[in-house]
């Protein structure tokens, strides 16, 4: 069994996240204003395999994900 290096790990927080937005039927311009960040920002962590924790409880707000589920899926490399 191979080791996955950073580069090939699945955005897996990410993949949530754009999964949660379009469940809400919401576009990426839309969450952004939700949180005061740019639509590129959001596009961003829709790539990410990591999301700094300041930003996890409005993104749980807005899309209606649980915290628990958003710090388990960006728990690896948050205790790396």
């Amino acid at each position: 069994m191979t080791k996955r290096t950073h580069h090939n790990r699945k955005p897996i927080i990410g993949e949530a996240i754009k999964r949660g937005r379009i469940k809400k039927r919401m576009t990426a311009l839309q969450v952004a204003q939700c949180l005061n960040v740019n639509r590129s920002t959001v596009f961003i962590w829709e790539k990410k395999d990591f999301i700094k924790p300041k930003n996890l409880q409005g993104l749980s707000e807005t899309l209606d994900i649980s915290m628990r589920l958003l710090k388990s899926l960006n728990a690896e490399k948050e205790n790396a």
